[in-house]
């Protein structure tokens, strides 16, 4: 038993004492790579009838979802009056969410959108026919949107 308590502070100097017995580096010690800052995490920004007349902050790869209310039934879609290409992509189609039962109801109509490049954009989207000439008395959504 006492030569086992003899060895252990023997063998704590031998322990602390290894890692000094490494090899010395050789040649020039290269400095670590500069930090990059990291891009934030893309975020989805949520808009409704509320927000008519607002502007929004978005940074690239963002996504921009609108949502008002319309009935496709009619023949009534909501469509921007100028393309915000190349600033916002549209994500494809509008999506539809009907509100009641019956056939032809009304419900909320969805629109997508990704920010694409630096830039501002005033979108307006118009509540109309798409096949009809514009009308001066369509419902319409505006947002200004700033991508960064």
């Amino acid at each position: 038993m006492k030569q086992v308590l003899l060895l252990v502070p023997v063998l704590a100097a031998v322990l602390v004492g290894l890692p000094g017995c490494a090899p010395a580096a050789s040649g020039p010690v290269t400095p670590a790579a500069p930090v990059m800052p990291v891009p934030p995490l893309p975020q989805t920004v949520r808009l409704d009838q509320d927000d008519d007349g607002s502007v929004v902050n978005l940074n690239v790869g963002d996504t921009l979802e609108i949502t008002l209310p319309g009935n496709p039934s009619t023949g009534y879609a909501w469509q921007p009056e100028i393309d915000p290409w190349p600033t916002l992509g549209s994500l494809g189609d509008p999506e539809f969410q009907a509100q009641g039962t019956g056939l032809g109801a009304g419900g909320l109509i969805t629109l997508v959108y990704q920010a694409s490049q630096p830039g501002q954009v005033e979108l307006t989207l118009l509540y109309q026919r798409p096949s009809s000439p514009p009308d001066p008395e369509a419902q319409e959504f505006d947002v200004t949107v700033v991508v960064q």
